[in-house]
């Protein structure tokens, strides 16, 4: 459905800044991964747990969040996520140990998760095909901003205040969206499209997507590719500011350029998907991935990997995820609009779950190298793409 009414410019900013919750929730803590270490007297190892741990609640809250938009509509658990995430993110700052801290971001993941699942399921609800690309397009464009000023914020934090000032603005810019979200956005659920089911029905519908032929093989492909993505995030401080020994600045810098390139992408790719259709675009994407991601990984496993060889890999890796994350995300959702919310959920709570693992992942293997992280990346990388070529269904419409 589509609402002349409604300024796409102004659901976008909105949707974007909620899905903004999860990405700037990670990385605006990243550069003072090292000083919360030893403010805790542990090492890093244990501070990316908590990363893990918020992305355990961003995956399951997800799972919550999207059943209950179909079945009350998009407006009211967003309200109760976002006042959950106000919360955990207070509980974070005022966090005095590193088991009180891994709670706290399990909370503030849960609440956050609402960003992901309403922003997709939002879009579905007003468009689809080529226009829904226009304001995915339009939300991933605000949600890369989150990746280049919440570095700054964070090594400002660190430098200025100390790093619980970082989950302090996280509570304001809850708080925030949460305005935004009651003044600014519409109910785009019908009462007429709402679900009604427990518990046991939305276990069911969940096994049905899991099964589908329309919906498994692109989420899987989605999902691995995110793994790899996140498997970068969670590495790249210890790769960038403890391997190579660039300061907080720098780094954040760096990670900055990669957000920018990301949002670059991500607009030029709607006019690839006019020009050549999605399938196309998204296997092109996944290709530079995974061929970036093996040199990557041949080059560090042959120990003649400098900082520039690394930053420039990690930069053309993040920027194929402007491609696939929208494109992916499209071709997922095109043929289940009556149960948008819940499959945008388990979009999301696939996406997370492989961040989840592929962060764990590299956080038990660290060794103080860039080994884990460009290992991980190449594996994501060459699975999502092996999905992409030979486990596609046949084209739906705008899918060709």
């Amino acid at each position: 459905m589509t609402d002349p009414h409604l300024s796409r410019r102004r659901v976008g900013a909105i949707l974007g800044c909620l899905a903004a919750l999860g990405p700037l929730s990670i990385d605006a803590y990243l550069p003072a991964m090292p000083a919360m270490a030893v403010d805790f007297g542990t090492d890093q190892g244990a501070v990316q747990l908590s990363l893990m741990a918020f992305f355990l609640g961003l995956t399951l809250g997800q799972l919550v969040y999207g059943p209950l938009s179909d079945r009350h509509g998009r407006k009211p658990p967003t309200y109760a996520g976002l006042a959950l995430f106000v919360a955990g993110s207070l509980a974070c700052g005022f966090a005095p140990t590193p088991s009180a801290l891994l709670a706290a971001r399990f909370c503030q993941g849960l609440g956050g998760s609402i960003g992901m699942v309403i922003s997709i399921a939002v879009v579905r609800d007003l468009y689809s095909g080529h226009a829904a690309a226009g304001l995915m397009a339009l939300i991933v464009m605000v949600l890369g901003v989150a990746p280049v000023v919440a570095p700054l914020i964070g090594s400002l934090a660190v430098t200025l205040s100390g790093w619980p000032a970082i989950f302090f603005f996280l509570a304001a810019f809850g708080a925030a969206v949460l305005a935004a979200v009651s003044l600014g956005l519409p109910e785009t659920r019908r009462p007429e499209q709402r679900r009604p089911g427990g518990a046991v029905a939305v276990a069911a519908l969940y096994g049905s997507l899991l099964v589908n032929r329309r919906f498994l093989p692109f989420v899987a492909s989605l999902a691995i590719a995110q793994g790899g993505f996140f498997a970068f995030i969670s590495a790249s401080p210890e790769v960038f500011v403890s391997h190579f020994g660039l300061s907080p600045v720098a780094y954040s810098l760096l990670f900055a350029l990669d957000a920018a390139v990301l949002m670059l992408v991500s607009r030029l790719n709607v006019n690839l998907l006019r020009r050549f259709g999605f399938r196309k675009v998204v296997r092109a994407a996944l290709a530079v991935y995974a061929a970036t991601a093996l040199l990557l990984a041949a080059a560090v496993l042959a120990g003649v990997a400098p900082l520039v060889l690394v930053a420039v890999a990690t930069l053309v890796v993040v920027a194929s995820m402007g491609a696939i994350l929208p494109t992916l995300n499209i071709m997922t959702m095109e043929s289940f609009g009556a149960i948008a919310g819940s499959a945008a959920a388990l979009i999301g709570a696939c996406q997370f779950g492989g961040g989840a693992l592929a962060s764990g992942l590299v956080g038990s293997l660290s060794d103080g190298t860039p080994t884990p992280m460009a290992v991980t990346i190449a594996i994501c990388g060459v699975a999502s793409l092996l999905i992409a070529l030979f486990a596609f269904p046949a084209p739906a419409p705008h899918q060709a």
